[in-house]
């Protein structure tokens, strides 16, 4: 299994979904350029906008969090 990061995770759910990245922005109220640089891993967000998206989305907060192999390899990165 490919590890996937946070974008990753929301870039699959979302298309997956059909959904514009406005309207995800939208509905999690934050902006649709933000929700651009988190698809590309450009930034880490807060578990109040992580919240925000999963309500956006539809789906449990857990279908957003990286994959397991994801967490380790930042682990050992730092």
């Amino acid at each position: 299994m490919t590890p996937k990061t946070f974008g990753k995770q929301l870039l699959e759910i979302r298309t997956t979904l059909g959904l514009s990245q406005t309207e995800v922005a939208e509905a999690a109220e934050v902006s649709q350029s933000y929700v651009c640089q988190l698809e590309q891993d450009k930034f880490v967000p807060s578990i109040t906008v992580v919240l925000r998206l999963a309500k956006a989305l539809r789906v449990p907060v857990e279908r957003l969090l990286p994959t397991e192999p994801e967490l380790k390899k930042r682990r050992c990165a730092s």
